[in-house]
């Protein structure tokens, strides 16, 4: 899971410490984010390790903002304080991501039925 997002101007900042540049799209185009050609902005981002608890918040939802629409960040989502558009023309445009409880597949819940009385449905009282 992811645990932490940032966004990387490159030729100004270094990625930070334990962090991982999307320099790529699946399709081997450049990710880019900036709508500017003159200088690139990418996402880096920072998984667990495999010693971190199940417990721990990880990055579940992203949401894009424009602030000169007057957008804010929903409720509970972090915003990334740095503009994806670094072009002299254009709206201001941000990140925003929300950290909640990991939830892996091996340890929820999933019910099934067992047993059940009666066994065969009767019409006139269906149970399926």
């Amino acid at each position: 899971p992811l645990m932490e997002l940032n966004i990387l101007y490159e030729g100004v900042d270094h990625p930070k410490p334990g962090f991982q540049l999307v320099e790529f799209t699946p399709n081997g185009h450049s990710a880019n984010v900036n709508n500017s050609t003159k200088s690139s902005t990418f996402i880096t981002y920072r998984r667990a390790n495999d010693l971190s608890p199940c417990n721990e918040l990880v990055i579940t939802e992203l949401a894009v903002i424009v602030s000169s629409k007057g957008e804010e960040p929903p409720h509970a989502f972090i915003k990334i304080d740095k503009n994806l558009n670094k072009s002299m023309l254009g709206s201001a445009v941000y990140l925003c991501y929300k950290r909640s409880l990991n939830r892996p597949d091996h340890i929820s819940l999933n019910p099934v039925v067992l047993e059940r009385f009666p066994r065969h449905n009767n019409p006139s009282f269906p149970l399926e």
